[in-house]
């Protein structure tokens, strides 16, 4: 068992203790009940991540893989110093340069979740996977058709009001018109969270979406191409 019960019981009581006083009061259950499990799910998924993608960063610490607790506070209206939720992310090395696809697991009190995607996706990425998916519509309907049998995920992002899909695919269009776009599993039943089987469950979900990021990289890598000064990592 990776989480427990006083990983919720913690991150609700942070939202209502939202003082430097009681984080320092309380950070051996900061680290026991959210940190050390946290680090525990990276290293027990870092091997997948790295057969997905070998340039991914993989270190189990903050700032590598795993958030940081504090907030910036310096341009938000809300003021409280502690996040009540936390979460890993798996990116390319090198990707604060350009918005490659991460995959991603999130807890909150109420439950958590896992996917791949952007997490704030440039027009110029955008347009670069459109190109892609104009190039290639057969391969990308067959990728997409993958995941929707799995069964696991849902895509979602802000789509354009106007239709920017020429095509005659509904399927593709409902990809193709995004401003933003992710692929998600959500789960409200804690009792999984606490289940020794979670890793592996990450691991078959991010398995079937690594056909749809290396889709979405070679998109992006056909772009960078195309621009002077990049070359591919």
């Amino acid at each position: 068992m990776i989480f427990k019960q006083d990983t919720l019981d913690y991150l609700r009581d942070v939202k209502k203790n939202n003082s430097k006083t009681w984080f320092v009061e309380n950070k051996d259950r900061y680290n026991d009940s959210l940190l050390e499990p946290l680090k525990e799910l990276v290293e027990q998924l870092t091997a997948t991540m790295l057969d997905i993608d070998a340039t991914f960063v993989v270190e189990p610490r903050v700032d590598r893989t795993i958030s940081r607790i504090y907030r910036d506070t310096r341009f938000s209206k809300d003021k409280s110093l502690y996040k009540n939720r936390m979460w890993v992310t798996f990116k390319k090395k090198g990707s604060d340069k350009v918005d490659f696809p991460t995959f991603f697991f999130e807890v909150s009190p109420d439950g958590f979740f896992y996917g791949m995607g952007f997490f704030s996706a440039s027009v110029k990425s955008m347009n670069a996977i459109r190109t892609k998916i104009d190039a290639d519509e057969q391969a990308f309907l067959v990728i997409i058709q993958r995941v929707k049998d799995a069964g696991i995920f849902l895509p979602e992002g802000e789509s354009y009001k106007r239709n920017r899909y020429e095509g005659v695919e509904s399927e593709v269009a409902s990809w193709y018109n995004r401003k933003n776009l992710y692929l998600i599993n959500y789960s409200e039943h804690v009792d999984e969270l606490f289940s020794e089987d979670l890793p592996q469950r990450l691991k078959e979900g991010f398995d079937s979406l690594a056909p749809l990021y290396r889709f979405f990289t070679d998109a992006l890598f056909e772009q960078m191409l195309k621009d002077e000064g990049f070359e591919r990592m």
